[in-house]
């Protein structure tokens, strides 16, 4: 009955269908969820990082500071690298990194074409 109502040749009518049927399925789960739901909450100690809030209230430096000194002490010399190898001034440098690049991401994209075609 409803393949009369709505034609699925025309692509905006298969849209409304389907946003319909998903919203329909949408309440429905959002009503079964409501009533499965527990009524009560189980109450326990806070946990953080596995352990009991005793242990780890001790003093513990923050993620951003152990980042930074990884990246300061370790790093440098990895960012020192990258600098003076990318970073030589010169536009032909650039040029022929960038090009290197785009000659990967094309012939990754006609693989993945010449693919698509010979599954088809």
């Amino acid at each position: 009955m409803i393949g009369k109502i709505i034609s699925y040749n025309n692509p905006i009518d298969l849209t409304i269908a389907v946003t319909i049927n998903l919203v329909i399925a949408l309440l429905v789960l959002t009503i079964i969820y409501w009533i499965l739901k527990p009524g009560s909450r189980r109450v326990t100690t806070v946990y953080l990082a596995g352990e009991g809030e005793e242990i780890v209230s001790s003093f513990s430096p923050s993620p951003l500071n152990l980042y930074w000194g990884f990246i300061k002490r370790f790093a440098k010399t990895i960012y020192k690298y990258l600098l003076e190898a990318m970073h030589t001034g010169d536009i032909h440098d650039w040029i022929s990194y960038m090009v290197s690049w785009y000659g990967i991401l094309i012939l990754a994209s006609l693989i993945i074409l010449i693919t698509y075609i010979v599954a088809r």
